[in-house]
Protein backbone atom coordinates (compact mmCIF):
# COMPACT_ATOMS: atom_id res chain seq x y z
CA UNK A 1 0.00 0.00 0.00
CA UNK A 2 3.17 2.25 0.61
CA UNK A 3 4.04 1.99 -2.89
CA UNK A 4 0.16 2.64 -4.13
CA UNK A 5 -0.28 5.72 -1.98
CA UNK A 6 3.57 7.28 -3.02
CA UNK A 7 2.44 6.40 -6.92
CA UNK A 8 -1.09 8.73 -6.22
CA UNK A 9 0.61 11.45 -4.29
CA UNK A 10 2.68 11.79 -6.99
CA UNK A 11 -0.17 11.41 -9.84
CA UNK A 12 -3.27 13.47 -8.22
CA UNK A 13 -5.48 12.81 -11.28
CA UNK A 14 -6.16 9.16 -10.48
CA UNK A 15 -10.14 9.10 -9.73
CA UNK A 16 -10.63 5.69 -9.84
CA UNK A 17 -8.47 3.15 -7.34
CA UNK A 18 -9.19 -0.80 -7.93
CA UNK A 19 -7.68 -3.12 -5.24
CA UNK A 20 -9.74 -5.58 -5.27
CA UNK A 21 -8.04 -8.80 -3.79
CA UNK A 22 -4.32 -7.53 -3.26
CA UNK A 23 -4.19 -9.02 0.07
CA UNK A 24 -4.40 -5.66 1.56
CA UNK A 25 -4.42 -5.99 5.25
CA UNK A 26 -5.08 -3.23 8.68
CA UNK A 27 -1.34 -1.56 8.33
CA UNK A 28 -1.72 -0.59 4.68
CA UNK A 29 -5.17 0.25 4.89
CA UNK A 30 -4.22 2.91 7.10
CA UNK A 31 -1.69 4.70 5.30
CA UNK A 32 -4.35 4.57 2.36
CA UNK A 33 -6.78 6.58 4.87
CA UNK A 34 -3.90 8.94 5.34
CA UNK A 35 -4.26 9.44 1.49
CA UNK A 36 -7.88 9.84 1.16
CA UNK A 37 -8.13 12.30 4.12
CA UNK A 38 -5.18 14.52 1.73
CA UNK A 39 -7.64 17.47 0.61
CA UNK A 40 -4.84 16.83 -2.82
CA UNK A 41 -6.42 13.70 -3.08
CA UNK A 42 -9.07 12.71 -6.17
CA UNK A 43 -9.81 9.16 -5.88
CA UNK A 44 -13.78 9.09 -6.15
CA UNK A 45 -13.72 5.56 -6.55
CA UNK A 46 -12.57 2.54 -4.26
CA UNK A 47 -12.49 -1.09 -4.62
CA UNK A 48 -11.17 -2.55 -1.69
CA UNK A 49 -13.53 -6.03 -1.69
CA UNK A 50 -11.46 -9.29 -1.19
CA UNK A 51 -8.73 -8.06 1.33
CA UNK A 52 -8.05 -8.50 4.71
CA UNK A 53 -9.32 -5.62 6.11
CA UNK A 54 -10.35 -6.30 9.93
CA UNK A 55 -11.67 -4.01 12.54
CA UNK A 56 -9.15 -1.21 12.82
CA UNK A 57 -8.94 -1.02 9.04
CA UNK A 58 -12.16 -1.22 8.84
CA UNK A 59 -13.23 1.60 11.51
CA UNK A 60 -10.80 4.04 9.84
CA UNK A 61 -12.58 3.57 6.78
CA UNK A 62 -15.66 3.97 7.39
CA UNK A 63 -14.93 7.26 9.37
CA UNK A 64 -12.52 8.83 6.48
CA UNK A 65 -15.41 7.77 3.87
CA UNK A 66 -17.79 9.66 6.38
CA UNK A 67 -15.56 12.50 5.84
CA UNK A 68 -14.98 12.05 2.65
CA UNK A 69 -18.14 12.17 0.38
CA UNK A 70 -16.33 12.52 -2.74
CA UNK A 71 -15.15 8.71 -2.42
CA UNK A 72 -17.69 6.00 -3.37
CA UNK A 73 -17.18 2.47 -1.84
CA UNK A 74 -17.10 -0.28 -4.54
CA UNK A 75 -16.60 -3.52 -2.11
CA UNK A 76 -18.01 -6.59 -2.57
Amino acid sequence: ANSIVKLIKNHPFVRKLDLYGNGLRDPGTLNLIELLKSPSCCVQELNLGCNEIWDEGGKALGEVLGINKSVKWRGK
